[in-house]
């Protein structure tokens, strides 16, 4: 007979006769409960609130269980494998600590390290089914403090962590790792065969040995791990080849330890166990991000679309298409104008309009009649009555005051009079250019901007966490592929997820060498987009900014697809077409429009060109590299001058 319980949760489960659930805590009733009631013991029905008629009154879970989870009673949810909590919200984690006692350290060392580890046991959701905390001692050899189902409360935890006592000795930091995931990873020791294994390495030395067959051991069993390097004695290289991923590496002093607490727990609490698979990304905790063509918790399910999404809308769901901006209906069928087509125009694609004759424009808003001159039949009668003769006339006329121009032009030239009016004109030019490159300080320049280049430094210190109407979630944001590195920014293609729709933007974020002058240009180009530029149809959109803890402030704005301007002209210069023409002339017209919007901004462009263009699916043009920055040397210009060649995303990069 098997052994079973019903009031802990083990490793290997075999519930009772009667008893269901992850944890063997939900009963089953046969026959089923009826007239509202919930099983409440086996084979036990009553109602969970109070009788109306004889008949239990509604209950349920709210807010509903979710990932799966079964609503038994009053907000009671029986959670499915890798989910847990109240209403099966949260991702199960066993997480142990392995901490360097050896001699380096110091027992004074060793009592903040301590009291850094319950600092952040305090921050963590400690429960027997939520999260289960472990602690693992190494110096030359590894000894366990104590295991994962030993302590299910903060309390308990923190008095543990805090009672633990120094040892000495040399550091094995492979031999650490290896006792960990094998002996300690175990579901003998409380380790859960559903929940994400964490390993946090807290150490102030280097590895003794070589070989990395510990390291090996947690691969295998798929354990991430994080590092937290201390002081001037690590081995950074080797420590950052044993962490999971390069950004689950921290490096500090003990005096500043508890600088690294924010990012440790962000860090803990942002799996997405037991993985997102088909190329899913977690985007945060428990909530995966499925590539097109897959569905489910972890885009475990490939899903169809019949009919097929149409005008490149994705099948993220069983027959639900997501549309690209610019089109709507059940299969992405129907296109949008926003604004809508004026003057009975047709929306006949996203952002198209078709015109009715007599109107013209983007969204038929050119009346032709009003612009262009009108000619009556009478005009017409005079045109044509005009003799044969009268014309040869005129050309004559013309032919021989063309005569007498040249005759003029040929005789100034030979006698040498020529000269001083050509010297008369050079100077008037001069003249006219020497007063175009001085700045005045308003007069009828409605875009006088201060030639100050530490503007930058002016916006840089306004702090953006104020500025609600443009911070965004970084838990709305997914970074994908990385575009191209500027001089002190990495730009990234993104995906934005609005709660609305799902779209392509660009993020350009700082480099992981960051300092406090970088982080103070990226804020001042924040401040400055939000705060002074604003939206406008042919300006580079700035859609928003999010404060990351790691890498921190970055910039989010719109994606061209079509890319930049000037590679535009350059593939399109030996094929010119009567629709190319038309379509350049709206380009045209388009960067006119931003520049006076500039203007009307007050700012000032300095750069403006064809590599300062970008071009977006529908080919209208967006201006972009304006702003504050500060003064480039020769070298630095010429760089950022090619690298923008590369990438019309990293002017000012």
């Amino acid at each position: 007979m098997k052994w079973c319980s019903n009031t802990k949760l083990y490793s290997e489960i075999h519930c009772c006769d009667k008893w269901k659930g992850y944890t063997c805590d939900v009963p089953i009733c046969d026959p089923p409960c009826y007239d509202g009631k919930t099983c409440y013991g086996p084979d036990s029905c009553r109602c969970s609130n109070k009788t109306v008629g004889g008949v239990c009154s509604s209950h349920g879970c709210f807010p509903p269980c979710q990932h799966g989870g079964e609503c038994y009673g009053l907000n009671k949810c029986s959670c499915r494998p890798g989910y847990a909590g109240d209403f099966c919200d949260v991702n199960p984690s066993d997480i142990i600590f392995v901490v360097d006692e050896s001699g380096s350290v110091g027992h004074d060392d060793f009592r903040v390290t301590m009291e850094y580890l319950a600092n952040a046991v305090n921050r963590l959701p400690i429960r027997y089914d939520l999260l289960r905390i472990g602690l693992a001692l190494f110096s030359g050899s590894t000894r366990k403090s104590f295991k994962l189902d030993d302590h299910f409360t903060k309390e308990h935890v923190t008095d543990a962590i805090l009672n633990t006592y120094f040892g000495s000795g040399g550091t094995n930091i492979d031999g650490a790792l290896g006792y960990t995931c094998e002996d300690m990873f175990q579901l003998t020791t409380g380790d859960r065969p559903y929940a994400q294994n964490i390993l946090v390495l807290i150490t102030d030395g280097q590895s003794s040995s070589a070989n990395k067959p510990g390291l090996q051991k947690c691969k295998s069993k798929n354990v991430t791990i994080i590092g937290i390097g201390i002081g001037s004695s690590v081995d950074e290289q080797q420590l950052r080849s044993l962490v999971s991923k390069p950004e689950y590496y921290f490096d500090t002093t003990y005096d500043n330890l508890d600088t690294t607490l924010p990012k440790l727990i962000k860090t803990i609490t942002d799996f997405c166990p037991p993985g997102c698979k088909n190329g899913g990304t977690c985007i945060s905790r428990g909530k995966c991000q499925c590539p097109d063509g897959y569905a489910g918790l972890l885009c475990e399910t490939k899903v169809t679309c019949i009919p097929e999404c149409q005008n490149n809308g994705t099948c993220h769901n069983t027959n639900q298409c997501r549309c690209l901006v610019g089109y709507k209906g059940d299969i992405c069928d129907i296109p949008v104008c926003n604004p809508e087509c004026k003057n009975n125009g047709t929306c006949y694609a996203a952002d198209k309009c078709l015109c009715e004759n007599g109107y013209d424009g983007g969204l038929c808003e050119v009346n032709l009649a009003e612009m262009a001159p009108v000619y009556t039949q009478t005009h017409v009668n005079v045109i044509a009555g005009l003799s044969k003769n009268l014309f040869v006339a005129i050309v004559a006329s013309l032919c021989f005051i063309l005569l007498i121009v040249v005759a003029l032009f040929m005789f100034l030239w030979r006698t040498g009079r020529l000269q001083p009016v050509k010297q008369r004109v050079t100077a008037g030019m001069r003249t006219i250019r020497n007063t175009i490159r001085v700045q005045t300080s308003s007069g009828n320049n409605r875009a006088h901007m201060s030639n100050n280049d530490d503007d930058i430094y002016f916006y840089g210190a306004m702090e953006t966490q104020g500025q609600d109407e443009w911070i965004i979630s970084r838990q709305d944001l997914s970074l994908e592929t990385e575009l191209a590195r500027g001089r002190f920014a990495i730009i990234y293609l993104a995906q934005y997820f609005n709660h609305y729709e799902v779209k392509k933007v660009v993020a350009k974020t700082l480099k992981d060498d960051q300092n406090e002058d970088n982080v103070i240009k990226m804020k001042g180009k924040i401040n400055f987009y939000g705060s002074k530029i604003g939206h406008h149809k042919n300006i580079l959109d700035f859609i928003g900014s999010v404060n990351d803890d790691i890498r921190g402030p970055f910039m989010v704005l719109e994606y061209c697809s079509q890319g930049v301007l000037k590679d535009f002209l350059e593939s399109v210069r030996s094929n010119v077409t009567v629709e190319l023409e038309e379509r350049l002339f709206r380009i045209t017209l388009g960067i006119c429009e931003g520049m006076d919007y500039l203007s009307s901004q007050q700012v000032v462009h300095r750069r403006l060109a064809a590599r300062n263009v970008l071009l977006n699916d529908q080919f209208v043009p967006k201006i972009t590299g304006f702003g504050p920055d500060p003064k480039q040397t020769k070298q630095e210009t010429q760089k950022n001058q090619r690298e923008y060649q590369l990438n019309g995303w990293l002017q000012n990069a």
